[in-house]
């Protein structure tokens, strides 16, 4: 990020370019790291169907235990 900042105040094109690339490949890297911890919390032992799919198993959305499904009509109390 410090690179980026003084490349950003500078002149020299090649510098902001170089930076750049550094600051994609870097938050590249991150994001990888990052969806590998989660695919791996996912899969840990014990986690449970909630904690998403494990092996490319898909399955709809499962919803929650509160949700109550219920028609209503609005009543206009001013009348």
């Amino acid at each position: 990020m410090e690179r980026a900042r003084k490349a950003l105040r500078g002149d020299d094109m090649n510098e902001i370019r170089a930076a750049q690339e550094e600051l994609s490949r870097t938050f590249g890297e991150a994001g990888q790291s990052f969806y590998a911890q989660s695919q791996a919390a996912s899969a840990a032992p014990g986690a449970g169907p909630e904690a998403g799919p494990v092996g490319g198993e898909t399955g709809g959305a499962r919803p929650a235990d509160d949700v109550v499904e219920a028609d209503y009509e609005i009543v206009d109390e001013k009348k």
